[in-house]
């Protein structure tokens, strides 16, 4: 990251909020969000919850390999910072598509290995996400992947075609 993220209320432009909001029904989905760095956690889960999303925040890719495996199917969108101690956010992102295999991950970082970052798109990560970014930036894009969340077959149904 270019610098250190100050905890302050979010504030956008007036213009580009209701732009953003607009495209986004309220409520629309729930996003876990995993990453290591306090200050980023809590600002991006600032960020989700003033444009209305439902955040679950886990502070490693084990907590979130773990709560995914008993929530996956109340998540829309898992977040992964690329860069953290442990299973780093490559190892977590693997992790999640081997419980889920149609799991929407977008992986965020401000420093990870490109080769790590493009694996990771190769094998099916949604996106990814630049650090820093924008609050404007990081919904659009979250938005952006919600379709594809919601053209998963359940988990109970997916069960029962096997």
């Amino acid at each position: 990251m270019s610098g250190p993220i100050r905890s302050k209320p979010i504030s956008t432009p007036p213009g580009v909020a209701s732009e953003v909001r607009a495209k986004i029904e309220p409520g629309a989905g729930r996003v876990m969000l995993v990453d290591d760095d306090p200050v980023v956690r809590d600002v991006t889960h600032r960020i989700l919850r003033t444009f209305g999303f439902d955040v679950i925040v886990c502070s490693s890719g084990e907590e979130g390999v773990a709560l995914y495996r008993t929530l996956s199917s109340a998540v829309d969108v898992v977040l992964v910072d690329m860069c953290m101690p442990g299973m780093d956010g490559y190892d977590t992102f693997r992790a999640l598509r081997a419980l889920r295999s149609d799991a929407v991950v977008v992986l965020f970082s401000g420093a990870a290995d490109a080769s790590r970052i493009q694996m990771g798109l190769d094998q099916g990560a949604a996106a990814f996400l630049a650090k820093p970014f924008t609050p404007e930036a990081l919904v659009q894009l979250i938005g952006r992947v919600l379709p594809e969340a919601r053209d998963r077959a359940p988990v109970s149904s997916r069960a029962r075609a096997r």
